[in-house]
């Protein structure tokens, strides 16, 4: 049996997403400042901040709420479509939802 690693959360292809669960090599995981034994691997904190944006703008007034309606209506619209797929598109799109609420 090996021995735990000090955070923990060690697999054998490398460590796991806390929030995923998939399996990542120590490079691509981000660890908590305040708790090291959490990591999340570099998508998960692409998601993590986008969740936490879109809360913080919900709660917030009128406008910003009507702006995040808005991006929630465009950012459907291009997943009905498929467009983040396409290969002139996609980069783009995914580049800007990056930024979006």
């Amino acid at each position: 049996m090996e021995a735990p690693s000090e955070f923990g959360d060690e697999v054998q292809g490398g460590f796991a997403c806390w929030c995923c669960g998939s399996e990542y090599p120590a490079a691509k995981i981000v660890r908590l400042g305040a708790h090291p034994e959490a990591g999340v691997c570099l998508a998960c904190t692409v998601s993590l901040r986008s969740s936490a944006r879109r809360q913080e703008t919900g709660a917030g007034n009128w406008p910003a709420r009507a702006i995040l309606v808005s991006v929630d209506r465009a950012r459907n619209a291009v997943m009905v479509r498929r467009l983040q797929h396409h290969p002139v598109f996609g980069s783009l799109l995914r580049r800007i939802n990056r930024y979006l609420p």
